[in-house]
């Protein structure tokens, strides 16, 4: 919206599959040229990776109560999406439809989390003489060149087009 500035539509959803779990997406996130270049190549090198890093640590350290709001967000998510594609109508059937939905609404929880995880900063050991090969936020790196990558873009989900 021009005026408000607001960017997600209403019809933004999380893409789940036939079975009702979330897929793998081909790129972990929109990172196109325009958005690099928005951030800036300063931030993009400087303080973007590590917030991004810390942000997911911030995430991890307070894992059980994110997992209480996420299993909210994803059951109301994954409930209006199958009602949308099944004849529950009802509230007696979409509170049956709720019990049958919960293994894969823990299911998708515990990938969103472990996401999460592996994005967050890992501990270095306090030994010096083992110190990591690779700088902490190595996976988020990982995962910006991937999200950056040209051979990617093309495989983009069509919500994550530039129009949007």
């Amino acid at each position: 919206n021009e005026l408000t500035g607001q960017v997600l539509s209403p019809e933004f959803r999380l893409s789940y599959n036939n079975q009702g779990f979330l897929e793998d997406q081909k790129i972990p996130f929109r990172m196109t040229p325009n958005l690099r270049e928005l951030v800036g190549s300063m931030m993009m090198e400087g303080r973007f990776i590590p917030s991004m890093s810390m942000a997911a640590s911030a995430l991890k350290s307070n894992t059980e109560d994110i997992d209480a709001i996420l299993r909210l967000l994803v059951r109301d998510d994954i409930v209006a999406w199958y009602t949308s594609k099944s004849m529950a109508k009802h509230d007696f059937k979409t509170q049956e439809l709720e019990k049958q939905l919960m293994d894969r609404v823990a299911k998708n929880v515990d990938s969103i989390q472990s996401k999460v995880l592996e994005c967050s900063v890992k501990k270095v050991p306090k030994d010096l003489a083992t110190l990591p090969s690779q700088p902490v936020d190595q996976r988020v790196r990982d995962l910006l060149a991937e999200a950056s990558g040209y051979e990617k873009l093309s495989m983009m989900e069509t919500n994550f087009q530039p129009w949007l």
